[in-house]
């Protein structure tokens, strides 16, 4: 049987690239976060597993063969199961979600720690606070004007901790970070020697509950947003 594997999110991506072995212990592919492979499943085997090099531990959810077939795309999942710090340390699992899809529709799923947490939380703000219930994802940007040209910056995040935010010079694309927490105290994003007309981008970005940003040209702030105090008093413990 051959089907398609989709490495969707991974937290150990960027030390190894994660092994998919079948019930006989075999290791049939390697992949690593963001990309697609076929992979051939041999008609012995009886499940399928993940595991990385560095830790002996196999991911403890279980792929059953019986539940695929020939052409579906397996999208799979591996995150930290407990707290963040111990996970960061290998002390923990190493759960591995997955969603089988046929023709992009889902045909079965074991969610996430994260994902069920979110549908948890989800459930329980629209049965008691209707319309206030968390997003999938969260998008905002800011724009500005200066000598004619638009300067504009997005950022977005979801609740699997992944997240962007992104500079544009008139919908070119200049500088991305993917960092989860910015320092307000750092640039975030940034460009130099744009034009005869500008010099300098730089982006700094703070707050407690909602992001704040300030775009500075040249030297010279032309759009901030206002913080408020709790903003500030956060901004104390972080260094330059």
């Amino acid at each position: 049987m051959k089907i398609v594997l989709h490495y969707k999110f991974g937290n150990w991506s960027l030390l190894q690239p994660l092994g998919i072995y079948d019930s006989n212990d075999v290791c049939l592919i390697k992949i690593w976060r963001g990309q697609k492979k076929y992979l051939e499943i041999p008609e012995n085997a009886e499940f399928l597993y993940g595991k990385v090099d560095f830790d002996p531990r196999k991911m403890r959810a279980n792929v059953r063969v019986q539940d695929l077939s020939e052409g579906v795309c397996l999208e799979i999942d591996d995150g930290w199961d407990g707290p963040f710090i111990k996970g960061m340390l290998g002390l923990n699992g190493l759960p591995l979600a997955f969603a089988i899809k046929d023709y992009g529709e889902i045909v079965l799923e074991n969610l996430s720690i994260k994902d069920r947490l979110v549908r948890l939380i989800n459930k329980f703000l629209k049965t008691f606070f209707p319309g206030i219930a968390m997003k999938e994802s969260n998008y905002k940007e800011w724009s500005v004007n200066f000598s004619g040209k638009t300067i504009k910056v997005s950022n977005w995040w979801d609740w699997k901790m992944k997240g962007s935010a992104d500079l544009y010079l008139d919908d070119e694309h200049l500088d991305k970070n993917t960092d989860m927490i910015a320092n307000p105290k750092k640039v975030l994003l940034s460009k130099y020697e744009v034009s005869d007309e500008i010099k300098s981008i730089e982006v700094f970005a703070t707050g407690a509950f909602k992001i704040k940003i300030a775009i500075i040209v040249n030297g010279d702030v032309v759009l901030r947003d206002k913080l408020s105090l709790i903003d500030r008093f956060a901004n104390i413990f972080f260094l330059k």
